[in-house]
């Protein structure tokens, strides 16, 4: 666990009230904290664990992306953009191009992964 302020010595509770912590009290919570995620089998990252395994997935689904691309297999997603073009239009609103429309999905794959990884 970490502070989000240097400076923060005080934590919010519910209801608002303050409560002060000096380094020793942040130091045994951060214990009492680590021994219950280890006693429930919860597993704990850190802001860099998560962000590697952001990268390695988004690695994943482009290298995915790619073979589909060379093999012909992005028929569906083609299909999907297609339809989205043609109900964005039906709607008189702007279409996204191709490229940007790709973009925004491969963002959603990486979501979906990041979400699906999260309730393992």
């Amino acid at each position: 666990m970490r502070r989000r302020e240097s400076n923060a010595d005080s934590v919010a509770l519910a209801g608002g009230s303050l409560v002060n912590f000096d380094s020793q009290d942040m130091s045994f919570a951060c214990t009492v904290v680590a021994a219950a995620a280890r006693r429930f089998g919860v597993a704990l990252f850190s802001d860099d664990d998560i962000a590697a395994h952001a990268v390695e997935i988004a690695a994943r689904i482009d290298a995915e992306l790619q073979k589909l691309k060379e093999s012909g297999g992005l028929r569906s997603v083609n299909q999907a953009y297609k339809a989205y073009r043609l109900d964005t239009t039906g709607r008189g609103e702007r279409v996204l191009r191709y490229d940007e429309w790709m973009r925004r999905y491969r963002a959603d794959l990486v979501r979906q992964a990041a979400a699906a990884l999260r309730e393992l």
